[in-house]
């Protein structure tokens, strides 16, 4: 039997990827509610460690650059392999370090008059 892999496993629960079932509840995702600034799932099935989490981004008007720092605690066993997105194309993101304790992105916007606000998707792996 084919098992799913780890990642197939954890974006079934976030709700992202090619395959992800959209189920009611994920349209209304914990990430819907203004209210919210991060939502995060740490998981290891004995050889890969995966964290996925979408963290809420503020950018003021006229600023251009956003850096996210994303902990990981307990640190994961080696350096880790980063994937971070918008569901907008307005910014651009770039990962800028990636180390076992934490990684740091670069989130780029266009200059604009009004405050930006964006989910950014992080998905993390280490073997």
């Amino acid at each position: 039997m084919n098992e799913p892999s780890i990642e197939e496993r954890l974006n079934r629960l976030a709700g992202t990827g090619d395959t992800a079932p959209i189920s009611e509840e994920q349209e209304n995702s914990v990430m819907a509610d203004p209210a919210v600034s991060q939502h995060i799932i740490r998981s290891h099935d004995g050889t890969q460690d995966l964290f996925a989490g979408e963290f809420r981004i503020s950018i003021p008007p006229q600023q251009t650059i956003h850096v996210l720092h994303v902990p990981l605690h307990p640190p994961m066993a080696s350096k880790p392999s980063v994937e971070a997105f918008a569901d907008t194309e307005a910014l651009r993101i770039r990962v800028t370090d990636a180390e076992r304790f934490g990684v740091r992105l670069e989130i780029k916007a266009a200059s604009s008059d009004d405050e930006i606000v964006e989910v950014i998707h992080v998905q993390i792996t280490s073997k």
